[in-house]
């Protein structure tokens, strides 16, 4: 059993490590000329290096964890850094959890430590509890929120993310005991959530697929290949270009005032649409008077080439 106060060696942590893990794998054995055993002798000396510096910090003990916290609730910064560098092997031990061949160690120690200040910084002495059992879930639930952000190509909210797993835990309960999936209204009655909600969090869950992914064994077909593009439509084109052309001979069956009327309030031609205000200053009535006109002017366009609807719904 270790001694409260005295540091573990370098050795010690990263054996435990290497015990609790099995980090080092087989290609650390294998040839060490192998591109793959050198990118890993890489990772291994940048673990070993940042253990043997948080090898020189001693552990506290609960009383001098006590006394760091009344000095960092007076805003003593050095007292916060003192209680953070104690407890970095603590983030190490949780960290070595999460590891997979996608997130190595380090990364995941990143994210551990953030956790780790905020929870150094909201600390009070008062609970009469240890450091670090009040400090485990904040630096848990950090890494927690990291790995759910980075294992998606496209990144969703925490709360929909946390949402989305109790989601999940339901539907497989639910589907293990009535042998059907939930509905939406169900999820959202056993888990408080809104119907919408329960929705839109479950849609959000897709995978992301590359278009140059292979879709058959011999790697000859790709994804983008039979996916439906829209990028070229000749006949969209031809559609938009018609319409627009009888549109303004519509336009140019009307009287002057009428024509500069509807162009100016719809944008026709333009991106800029008036007001029917700024329409009754410029041609001197009242904005009132330019509705009427507006109207009017709609209903005989809808009369007499009452054709343009169809491109509406084409």
């Amino acid at each position: 059993m270790k001694k409260k106060g005295l540091a573990q060696t370098p050795d010690q942590i990263f054996d435990d490590y290497e015990t609790d893990q099995e980090i080092i794998t087989d290609e650390f054995e294998e040839d060490n000329k192998s591109p793959m055993v050198e990118i890993n002798v890489d990772f291994h000396d940048s673990v070993k290096s940042y253990l043997k510096d948080v090898s020189h910090y001693k552990l506290l003990t609960l009383d001098e964890e006590k006394e760091l916290s009344k000095r960092i609730q007076e805003g003593d910064e050095q007292a916060l850094q003192e209680l953070i560098q104690s407890n970095l092997r603590l983030v190490i031990k949780i960290a070595k959890v999460y590891v997979t061949n996608d997130y190595p160690l380090i990364d995941i120690i990143q994210d551990g430590n953030v956790g780790l200040i905020r929870a150094a910084e909201k600390f009070d002495y008062r609970k009469n509890v240890k450091f670090s059992t009040y400090a485990a879930p904040w630096i848990k639930q950090m890494i927690i929120r990291a790995l759910s952000q980075k294992r998606r190509m496209v990144r969703i909210p925490f709360r929909k993310e946390s949402n989305l797993r109790k989601i999940k835990d339901v539907t497989s309960k639910f589907h293990a005991e009535h042998h059907r999936y939930p509905t939406n209204s169900e999820l959202s009655k056993e888990l408080g959530i809104k119907s919408e909600e329960v929705k839109n969090t479950r849609h959000s869950d897709h995978s992301v697929s590359s278009l140059d992914s292979a879709i058959n064994e011999e790697k000859t077909l790709f994804l983008d290949s039979i996916v439906e593009s829209n990028d070229f439509s000749p006949d969209v084109k031809l559609i938009n270009n018609d319409m627009k052309n009888q549109t303004m001979k519509a336009l140019n069956s009307l009287y002057p005032q009428e024509r500069l009327i509807l162009v100016h309030r719809f944008g026709i031609d333009s991106e800029e649409k008036y007001t029917l205000k700024e329409m009754g200053l410029h041609f001197g009535i009242s904005a009132e008077t330019v509705r009427q006109i507006e109207s009017r002017t709609l209903k005989k366009l809808e009369e007499s080439h009452h054709y343009l609807k169809s491109y509406i719904y084409s």
